[in-house]
């Protein structure tokens, strides 16, 4: 047998691995194989599948942004918008400027009811580089929809227009980072919020909700 076939083998037998010679190793393909797999299942509709494929990854392959990215998409396919969004953000934390994914983050914001969120993500998706008339036409259709919502500040607390967006943004921070345990963060947020909006009555002030958990917080700023 050549030299040649046997490296062939140790590359793509799954029992082979270099120095451990007679034992049973699971095959761990490369990164842009198991990604162009993921996304053919991907395109299929099969989010399942993609879940399934991924979820025994190496963990060096889970920090990479590609694999962020279409992890988190298909958290979005079958319904998890959670955990679509910490994926989707983390993905463009790391490529900001690719604002295409900023569609598929909207939905998931409101589907977790994080409107103002919702609303930032959709005109960042409609500023950006739009390839999708159908996306436009939905991600115009959900800033319609969600502008009257995170403007009633302005009419019902009195807080000034340009400053509604971010002091419901900072709010619903607070609120979802509550909800994954993180108090330090709701704190610094809704302490954001309260410097915005002092006046906000419950719900949309969460100083009692954070008091209860951390202990008094001083809102000097």
């Amino acid at each position: 047998m050549s030299k040649r076939v046997q490296r062939d083998r140790r590359r793509f037998s799954p029992s082979f691995e270099r120095g451990n010679l007679g034992q049973s190793a699971p095959y761990v393909p490369p990164l842009d194989e198991l990604l162009d797999r993921a996304e053919r299942l991907f395109m299929r509709g099969h989010y399942d599948r993609v879940l399934s494929l991924l979820d025994d990854a190496p963990e060096k392959y889970q920090r990479h942004a590609d694999f962020l990215l279409i992890r988190g998409q298909a958290y979005l396919g079958i319904g998890q918008p959670s955990e679509a969004v910490d994926d989707l953000e983390r993905y463009l934390k790391r490529r900001g400027k690719d604002t295409r994914l900023y569609f598929p983050l909207a939905i998931a914001y409101a589907q977790l009811e994080l409107r103002a969120h919702a609303l930032q993500a959709a005109r960042r998706y409609l500023q950006g580089e739009v390839d999708s008339r159908q996306d436009e036409k939905a991600a115009r259709e959900l800033v319609t929809l969600l502008e009257p919502d995170v403007m009633e500040l302005h009419t019902a607390f009195g807080v000034p227009e340009h400053q509604c967006i971010p002091a419901s943004y900072y709010n619903e921070e607070a609120m979802h980072a509550m909800s994954k345990g993180d108090f330090r963060r709701a704190e610094l947020a809704v302490k954001k919020a309260i410097a915005i909006a002092p006046k906000w009555p419950a719900p949309y002030n969460n100083r009692a909700g954070i008091k209860a958990i951390t202990g008094p917080v001083s809102y000097t700023h």
